[in-house]
């Protein structure tokens, strides 16, 4: 008997949705505030002559050698080699760069200020950042290195070390032998260093004049890193000074690390050393949530030298 055939309804086909589906929103460009001054220099932002940032690589032929006020006006992630802010023996610009909310970020350091120049980084959108990742033992300063008779200022924007793995150089962010460092506004965040996880200062070699570094911090944000080594004493999480001048009048330094477990750490935050013609002053500001793991100074050690802690300071 032939096998009669089901009168079972089968299940009709999908219809192909005829709703439109939604676009993507597109993502809004970061929104500069230019109503106010410029902090480097104190004149109105929209009194300036800007130069829209163009380099996307450094090396000698895209050297900076100009004095000039830059912005963005878009991220720059793919900087292959360090930026250079001036020309040895033959450039000393003094270099603004305003953010505008735009991110600059290298595999390696981002720049490196030569002698006698000037580099002044805002952010008048207040969301932008530079992120560097230097790890050659051999190499100081992360993000940016900061050579004898030069400046940095930071007013504004997020300085970064986003090393993917430890390095032994020292300063993870920024390092200066015989430079200057102004921190007045903004954020600089550590990655992993045998010395200064965030910040290295010392004076410069012999041959380039015994110059003492020095580190002003009279607004903005330190976020500490790790110091680390199992071969030597690994000092400064977050600052490390030595023969060089340290003066805080505001801002914060935090979260900084000394840690080892073979050897003796110092300096969760903050490491000094130097002799009496050194400064070493804070009179304002706060330190706090140093950590030094089997060492000494969770928030600061003074190898050598002498601290003046007065004002309104607060160490916790």
């Amino acid at each position: 008997v032939p096998t009669e055939p089901s009168t079972e309804a089968t299940t009709a086909p999908t219809e192909p949705s005829t709703e439109p589906s939604e676009p993507t929103a597109p993502t809004e460009p970061p929104v500069a505030d230019l109503t106010g001054v410029c902090p480097h220099c104190g004149v109105k932002i929209s009194e300036l002559t800007w130069t829209e940032w163009t380099i996307k690589n450094g090396g000698e032929s895209t050297a900076v050698k100009e004095d000039a006020h830059y912005y963005l006006t878009g991220d720059v992630l793919s900087i292959t080699s360090q930026i250079r802010i001036g020309v040895a023996g033959e450039a000393t610009p003094d270099v603004v760069i305003d953010l505008r909310g735009y991110t600059m970020q290298a595999g390696k350091r981002v720049f490196a200020v030569y002698p006698g120049s000037s580099l002044s980084i805002m952010d008048t959108a207040g969301t932008g950042a530079v992120k560097g990742a230097m790890v050659d033992a051999n190499q100081h300063g992360g993000v940016i290195r900061v050579d004898h008779g030069s400046t940095l200022n930071i007013y504004g924007g997020t300085i970064s070390d986003v090393a993917t793995k430890a390095h032994a150089a020292y300063g993870g962010a920024i390092a200066t032998e015989g430079g200057t460092i102004n921190i007045a506004g903004g954020t600089v965040s550590g990655g992993t260093a045998k010395y200064a996880g965030t910040i290295y200062v010392a004076k410069s070699s012999k041959a380039n004049g015994d110059v003492p570094g020095t580190l002003n911090i009279s607004g903005g944000t330190v976020i500490g890193g790790v110091a680390t080594s199992e071969e030597e004493n690994p000092f400064g999480g977050a600052i490390f000074v030595n023969n060089a001048n340290f003066i805080m009048t505001g801002g914060k330094v935090t979260g900084g690390t000394a840690v080892s477990e073979a050897k003796t750490p110092g300096g969760g935050n903050i490491y000094l050393s130097g002799n009496d013609s050194y400064t070493f002053q804070i009179t304002g500001g706060i330190i706090e949530n140093g950590t030094a793991t089997n060492g000494n100074g969770g928030n600061i050690y003074i190898a050598n030298g002498v601290l003046t802690v007065a004002g309104d300071a607060k160490i916790t």
